[in-house]
């Protein structure tokens, strides 16, 4: 793959992560409310019971609700593990592209520096060999010979 078709799946990837994270919070507020309610709603059952001197089992209305709510909160525990997992394997396909990624600008470096030794090289060898066959002329060199 190229550079640039690899930093676009790396920004691709980030992408997607990050708005599967955000679901994640999402997820985990809507369950943290679901239990409070849930919570509430036991609560208010016992006090009911209590309150009525009945130590008996919950309204089956109460009981409804109770259980609808477990189940919603249990479907939803199961879809944050599901985002869970794709956060996962979003990390692991970015990271493999960042490594990708990498090598290619490994591969790039060296044949820049490649090139610029290979230039340098040609430089000085073309300054040796013109220095060569120059005369010296300066204050010490005598001109009239």
């Amino acid at each position: 793959m190229s550079e640039s078709e690899l930093l676009k799946e790396r920004l691709l990837t980030l992408t997607e992560r990050h708005h599967v994270q955000q679901e994640m919070n999402l997820k985990r507020s809507d369950i943290d409310q679901e239990r409070q309610k849930f919570n509430h709603l036991k609560n208010k059952a016992r006090r009911e019971q209590w309150l009525m001197g009945n130590p008996a089992q919950p309204t089956p209305a109460q009981d409804v609700e109770v259980t609808a709510l477990g189940q919603r909160i249990a479907r939803m525990e199961q879809e944050l593990g599901s985002l869970e997992q794709l956060e996962a394997t979003l990390a692991e396909r970015g990271r493999r592209v960042s490594g990708k990624l990498h090598a290619v600008e490994e591969t790039v470096e060296k044949a820049r520096r490649k090139l610029q030794a290979d230039s340098d090289e040609g430089e000085s060898s073309r300054c040796r060999g013109n220095n060569a066959r120059r005369p010296l002329i300066g204050p010490y060199v005598d001109r009239s010979t």
